[in-house]
C-alpha cells in the first residue's frame, strides 16, 4: 500500500489487519504522516482479498475543510500525537458488540479504547498505560487474556514491560521486563566490527564506538490471529514462566 491521497505522504502501522466476518473484509489502522504543517494522525483502509486496497470516506476529519477523508478521530479535536491509533486486535467472544475490537489510543502513553466495526470508537474510563511511541498487543483468545508489551527505559536504553488484562479495563503490570544486557553490547560490537572489516557489505551509519548501543526497539508476543493451541499453549508457557523468573529475582 503506497501514499495516494493528495495529502498523504507516508503510511506506517503498529496493527495486524483484521478480518471482518461478516462484511468480508480485512481492516487496517494506518500511522499516516501528510504535507500539511503538524497534521498527522491515523487513518484507515480495507480490502476484499488483502491485496487491493481502498481508504473510505468516514467523515470524521477534515483536511482542507473537506470531510471526505479516511482519518479517524477517537476524540475529535486530538492532534498528533494523542490521535495515534495503535495494537488493533479484534475479540469476536465478547459479549457486548460495541466491544468487539479493542485497541490504544496516543502514540506516546496508551490508553484503552473499544469499537464495535474498528471505525467508531470509544475511550473507556480507565487509567492509561505508560508507553514511549512503540508498543505491541496480543490478544490469547483460548487464556482471554490480552498482553501488551510497552516501551520503556532499560539499563541499556529502549525495553520492553508487559502488562496483561483479563477484561481490557484493569491491567496489571506484571513487573517483567525485556531489555538488553552487557552480553549484547559485546556481541553487538563484534557484529559491527566484522561489517566494518568486509567492504562488500553495507557498512553502519555511525561508526563511532561511543555510539554503538543494543536495546530493544520492539517486542511483540502472541497475534489474535493464532488459532493452533499448541503455539498458543506454548507463548502462553513462555509468557508465564518470565513473569516468574522475574519474580523470583
Amino acid at each position: 500500500m503506497k501514499p495516494d491521497q493528495p495529502w498523504e505522504t507516508s503510511l506506517q502501522t503498529r496493527c495486524s489487519s483484521a478480518w471482518d466476518a461478516e462484511r468480508k473484509r480485512f481492516k487496517l489502522w494506518l500511522i499516516t504522516s501528510t504535507n500539511i504543517p503538524g497534521f498527522a494522525g491515523t487513518s484507515y483502509a480495507e480490502s476484499k482479498d488483502g491485496v487491493h486496497w481502498t481508504k473510505p470516506s468516514l467523515r470524521q476529519t477534515k483536511i482542507n475543510g473537506s470531510l471526505e477523508t479516511n482519518f479517524l478521530a477517537v476524540v475529535p479535536g486530538d492532534a498528533w500525537p494523542k490521535n495515534g491509533i495503535e495494537n488493533v486486535v479484534t475479540d469476536p467472544d465478547d459479549p457486548d458488540s460495541n466491544r468487539r475490537y479493542k485497541g490504544f489510543d496516543g502514540v506516546i502513553g496508551r490508553r484503552p479504547m473499544v469499537s464495535p466495526d474498528g471505525i467508531h470508537w470509544k475511550l473507556l474510563e480507565t487509567a492509561e498505560l505508560p508507553s514511549s511511541h512503540e508498543s505491541n498487543m496480543s490478544f490469547d483468545r483460548a487464556g482471554k487474556t490480552f498482553i501488551a508489551t510497552l516501551k520503556r527505559g532499560g539499563p541499556f536504553g529502549r525495553s520492553h514491560r508487559i502488562w496483561t488484562s483479563r477484561n481490557f479495563t484493569e491491567w496489571t503490570d506484571t513487573g517483567v521486563l525485556f531489555h538488553a544486557d552487557e552480553l549484547n553490547q559485546q556481541l553487538a560490537k563484534k557484529n559491527i566490527d566484522a561489517r566494518l572489516s568486509d567492504p562488500k557489505l553495507q557498512q553502519p551509519v555511525k561508526t563511532v564506538p561511543a555510539d554503538y548501543n543494543a536495546d530493544i526497539y520492539n517486542f511483540g508476543g502472541l497475534t489474535d490471529y493464532t488459532r493452533d493451541p499448541n503455539v498458543i499453549e506454548a507463548a502462553r508457557r513462555n509468557v508465564a514462566q518470565a513473569i516468574l523468573d522475574a519474580r523470583d529475582d
